[in-house]
């Protein structure tokens, strides 16, 4: 499925839905302590990966943010959030899986990760 490229008011989208899962069930994953110690040097791949776990987690609380992900989706895709709704799962998955790996979702998570190691350090004194 062909997609436009990524913008901040697609950012904003999925801040919201973040929101919807509430902030605490996903601090484990974006943590200063978590980028800055990560084994993954590369920030666009653990971008990509947090990502993937938010969607893990979204798919515990669907009915709380359905219609937002359709919508977040549809806007990426040109689609409806009701045409979103109406494909098959295994095509919905691949497309998620797809837009993390995105060039302009990489480079957010690359320039959001300086503030989370910029804080870390000071925490340490560095």
């Amino acid at each position: 499925m062909e997609m436009r490229k990524l913008n901040t008011n697609d950012i904003f989208k999925m801040v919201k839905m973040i929101g919807k899962l509430g902030l605490d069930n996903i601090k484990k994953y974006i943590t200063a302590v978590n980028i800055s110690n990560s084994k993954n040097t590369n920030i666009r791949e653990m971008g990509a990966d947090i990502f993937i776990d938010i969607i893990c987690l979204a798919a515990e609380k669907l009915p709380h943010i359905e219609n937002d992900l359709c919508g977040f989706i549809g806007g990426i895709c040109g689609k409806t959030p009701k045409e979103i709704g109406e494909l098959p799962p295994a095509e919905t998955v691949n497309i998620i899986y797809d837009i993390a790996h995105k060039e302009e979702f990489g480079d957010f998570f690359t320039a959001v990760s300086r503030f989370f190691v910029s804080e870390t350090k000071k925490k340490k004194g560095k």
